[in-house]
Protein backbone atom coordinates (compact mmCIF):
# COMPACT_ATOMS: atom_id res chain seq x y z
CA UNK A 1 0.00 0.00 0.00
CA UNK A 2 1.51 3.34 -1.05
CA UNK A 3 -0.45 5.34 1.51
CA UNK A 4 -1.08 5.10 5.22
CA UNK A 5 -3.62 2.64 6.54
CA UNK A 6 -6.56 4.83 7.58
CA UNK A 7 -8.45 3.63 10.68
CA UNK A 8 -11.64 5.28 11.96
CA UNK A 9 -12.36 4.80 15.65
CA UNK A 10 -16.05 5.59 15.97
CA UNK A 11 -17.02 6.28 19.57
CA UNK A 12 -20.20 8.36 19.29
CA UNK A 13 -21.47 7.48 22.75
CA UNK A 14 -24.01 9.77 24.39
CA UNK A 15 -22.45 9.78 27.87
CA UNK A 16 -18.62 9.62 27.97
CA UNK A 17 -18.62 9.89 31.78
CA UNK A 18 -19.50 6.24 32.10
CA UNK A 19 -16.87 3.51 32.36
CA UNK A 20 -16.80 2.95 28.62
CA UNK A 21 -15.79 6.59 28.13
CA UNK A 22 -12.78 6.05 30.38
CA UNK A 23 -11.74 3.07 28.25
CA UNK A 24 -11.94 5.16 25.06
CA UNK A 25 -9.91 7.90 26.71
CA UNK A 26 -7.18 5.39 27.53
CA UNK A 27 -7.21 4.14 23.94
CA UNK A 28 -6.90 7.67 22.55
CA UNK A 29 -3.96 8.50 24.84
CA UNK A 30 -2.17 5.26 23.95
CA UNK A 31 -2.56 5.70 20.19
CA UNK A 32 -1.62 9.40 20.32
CA UNK A 33 1.64 8.44 22.02
CA UNK A 34 2.54 5.41 19.95
CA UNK A 35 0.80 4.95 16.58
CA UNK A 36 2.94 2.61 14.45
CA UNK A 37 4.42 4.05 11.21
CA UNK A 38 2.16 3.73 8.21
CA UNK A 39 -1.06 4.04 10.19
CA UNK A 40 -3.42 6.97 10.69
CA UNK A 41 -6.16 7.06 13.35
CA UNK A 42 -9.23 9.32 13.38
CA UNK A 43 -11.45 9.36 16.46
CA UNK A 44 -15.08 10.14 15.64
CA UNK A 45 -17.29 11.51 18.43
CA UNK A 46 -20.50 13.46 18.83
CA UNK A 47 -19.87 17.18 18.38
CA UNK A 48 -21.41 17.84 21.82
CA UNK A 49 -18.84 15.59 23.55
CA UNK A 50 -15.76 16.64 21.58
CA UNK A 51 -14.14 18.45 24.52
CA UNK A 52 -14.16 15.21 26.52
CA UNK A 53 -11.64 13.51 24.23
CA UNK A 54 -9.81 16.50 22.70
CA UNK A 55 -6.97 16.70 25.30
CA UNK A 56 -6.03 13.07 24.62
CA UNK A 57 -5.99 13.11 20.81
CA UNK A 58 -2.82 14.59 19.32
CA UNK A 59 0.30 13.79 17.31
CA UNK A 60 -0.54 11.23 14.61
CA UNK A 61 -4.21 11.01 15.67
CA UNK A 62 -7.11 13.22 14.63
CA UNK A 63 -10.47 14.07 16.21
CA UNK A 64 -13.73 14.70 14.33
CA UNK A 65 -17.01 15.82 15.87
CA UNK A 66 -20.25 14.83 14.11
CA UNK A 67 -23.39 16.99 14.63
CA UNK A 68 -26.23 15.28 16.49
CA UNK A 69 -28.53 15.67 13.47
CA UNK A 70 -26.34 13.28 11.47
CA UNK A 71 -27.01 10.48 13.93
CA UNK A 72 -30.65 10.15 12.90
CA UNK A 73 -30.26 10.33 9.13
CA UNK A 74 -31.00 6.67 8.49
CA UNK A 75 -33.00 7.14 5.30
CA UNK A 76 -30.45 9.57 3.87
CA UNK A 77 -27.69 7.13 4.70
CA UNK A 78 -29.36 4.39 2.70
CA UNK A 79 -28.98 6.50 -0.42
CA UNK A 80 -25.30 7.19 0.20
CA UNK A 81 -24.43 3.59 1.09
CA UNK A 82 -26.17 1.45 -1.58
CA UNK A 83 -24.74 -1.94 -0.44
CA UNK A 84 -26.68 -1.58 2.81
CA UNK A 85 -30.10 -1.47 1.18
CA UNK A 86 -30.41 -5.25 1.03
CA UNK A 87 -29.39 -5.61 4.70
CA UNK A 88 -31.85 -2.92 5.73
CA UNK A 89 -34.73 -4.62 3.94
CA UNK A 90 -33.96 -7.86 5.77
CA UNK A 91 -33.88 -6.32 9.25
CA UNK A 92 -36.76 -3.92 8.60
CA UNK A 93 -38.99 -6.89 7.83
CA UNK A 94 -38.37 -8.11 11.37
CA UNK A 95 -39.12 -4.70 12.93
CA UNK A 96 -35.53 -4.43 14.13
CA UNK A 97 -34.19 -0.91 14.45
CA UNK A 98 -30.49 -1.26 13.64
CA UNK A 99 -28.51 1.96 12.98
CA UNK A 100 -27.08 2.43 9.51
CA UNK A 101 -23.95 4.43 8.65
CA UNK A 102 -24.48 8.11 7.91
CA UNK A 103 -21.95 7.70 5.09
CA UNK A 104 -19.06 9.51 6.83
CA UNK A 105 -16.61 6.61 7.03
CA UNK A 106 -17.45 5.53 3.48
CA UNK A 107 -17.13 9.03 2.01
CA UNK A 108 -13.73 9.50 3.67
CA UNK A 109 -12.58 6.08 2.45
CA UNK A 110 -11.38 4.68 5.75
CA UNK A 111 -9.84 1.24 5.36
CA UNK A 112 -11.42 -0.05 8.56
CA UNK A 113 -13.73 1.26 11.29
CA UNK A 114 -13.24 0.22 14.90
CA UNK A 115 -16.20 0.43 17.27
CA UNK A 116 -14.57 0.44 20.76
CA UNK A 117 -17.97 0.64 22.47
CA UNK A 118 -21.25 -1.22 22.04
CA UNK A 119 -22.54 1.66 19.89
CA UNK A 120 -22.12 0.82 16.19
CA UNK A 121 -23.95 0.76 12.86
CA UNK A 122 -24.19 -1.19 9.63
CA UNK A 123 -21.43 -0.19 7.18
CA UNK A 124 -19.81 -1.47 4.02
CA UNK A 125 -16.37 -0.80 5.54
CA UNK A 126 -14.51 -3.68 7.25
CA UNK A 127 -15.15 -3.31 10.98
CA UNK A 128 -13.93 -4.34 14.42
CA UNK A 129 -16.60 -4.52 17.12
CA UNK A 130 -16.23 -4.57 20.93
CA UNK A 131 -19.33 -5.80 22.77
CA UNK A 132 -17.37 -5.76 26.08
CA UNK A 133 -19.66 -8.30 27.76
CA UNK A 134 -22.96 -10.15 27.52
CA UNK A 135 -24.18 -8.96 30.89
CA UNK A 136 -27.80 -8.93 29.77
CA UNK A 137 -27.70 -12.72 29.28
CA UNK A 138 -26.22 -13.41 32.72
CA UNK A 139 -28.17 -10.79 34.67
CA UNK A 140 -31.42 -10.25 32.72
CA UNK A 141 -33.08 -8.89 35.85
CA UNK A 142 -30.95 -5.74 35.48
CA UNK A 143 -32.59 -4.91 32.14
CA UNK A 144 -36.05 -4.14 30.88
CA UNK A 145 -37.43 -6.39 28.13
CA UNK A 146 -36.82 -3.60 25.61
CA UNK A 147 -33.20 -3.17 26.73
CA UNK A 148 -32.64 -6.93 26.65
CA UNK A 149 -34.10 -7.32 23.16
CA UNK A 150 -32.18 -4.30 21.88
CA UNK A 151 -28.85 -5.61 23.15
CA UNK A 152 -29.47 -9.04 21.69
CA UNK A 153 -30.38 -7.74 18.26
CA UNK A 154 -27.67 -5.09 18.03
CA UNK A 155 -24.82 -7.12 19.54
CA UNK A 156 -25.56 -10.08 17.29
CA UNK A 157 -25.87 -7.90 14.17
CA UNK A 158 -22.62 -6.04 14.79
CA UNK A 159 -20.71 -9.19 15.79
CA UNK A 160 -21.89 -10.90 12.60
CA UNK A 161 -20.92 -7.89 10.50
CA UNK A 162 -17.46 -7.44 12.04
CA UNK A 163 -14.30 -8.76 10.46
CA UNK A 164 -13.05 -9.26 14.02
CA UNK A 165 -14.67 -9.02 17.45
CA UNK A 166 -12.37 -7.61 20.13
CA UNK A 167 -12.68 -8.57 23.81
CA UNK A 168 -10.51 -8.07 26.88
CA UNK A 169 -10.43 -11.56 28.38
CA UNK A 170 -10.44 -15.22 27.35
CA UNK A 171 -13.58 -15.74 29.46
CA UNK A 172 -15.46 -13.15 27.39
CA UNK A 173 -14.26 -14.77 24.18
CA UNK A 174 -15.62 -18.15 25.28
CA UNK A 175 -18.87 -16.52 26.39
CA UNK A 176 -19.45 -15.00 22.94
CA UNK A 177 -18.54 -18.24 21.18
CA UNK A 178 -20.95 -20.18 23.39
CA UNK A 179 -23.89 -17.77 23.11
CA UNK A 180 -23.52 -16.27 19.63
CA UNK A 181 -21.89 -19.15 17.81
CA UNK A 182 -19.03 -17.07 16.39
CA UNK A 183 -15.89 -18.83 15.23
CA UNK A 184 -13.18 -18.62 17.88
CA UNK A 185 -10.63 -17.33 15.35
CA UNK A 186 -12.87 -14.32 14.66
CA UNK A 187 -12.58 -13.16 18.29
CA UNK A 188 -9.33 -11.47 19.35
CA UNK A 189 -8.38 -10.98 23.00
CA UNK A 190 -6.67 -7.63 23.63
CA UNK A 191 -6.24 -6.77 27.34
CA UNK A 192 -7.08 -3.11 27.94
CA UNK A 193 -4.45 -0.71 29.28
CA UNK A 194 -4.87 1.52 32.31
CA UNK A 195 -6.15 5.07 31.96
CA UNK A 196 -4.07 6.34 34.89
CA UNK A 197 -1.24 7.57 32.65
CA UNK A 198 -3.67 9.94 30.95
CA UNK A 199 -4.64 11.70 34.17
CA UNK A 200 -2.75 14.50 35.87
CA UNK A 201 -1.53 13.62 39.40
CA UNK A 202 -4.00 14.92 42.04
CA UNK A 203 -3.04 18.18 43.72
CA UNK A 204 -2.66 18.43 47.50
CA UNK A 205 -5.93 20.34 47.53
CA UNK A 206 -7.67 17.48 45.69
CA UNK A 207 -6.23 14.99 48.14
CA UNK A 208 -7.33 16.96 51.18
CA UNK A 209 -10.82 17.46 49.72
CA UNK A 210 -11.12 13.71 49.20
CA UNK A 211 -9.95 13.02 52.76
CA UNK A 212 -12.55 15.44 54.17
CA UNK A 213 -15.32 13.77 52.19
Amino acid sequence: MDRQLRIAIDCRIADPNQGIGTAVLALAKAFSDSVPPGQEYTFIVRESTKEWLAPYVYGPCKLVGIPESALSGVKAALGSVPPLRFIWRKVRGKSISIPVSDGFVEAHEFDVVHFPTQVAYLTERPSIYQPWDLQHLHYPNFFSKMEFDSRERLYRAFCDQALYVCVQAEWTKKDIVDHYGLLAEKIVVVPWGSVFDAYEPPSQEDIQTCIRK
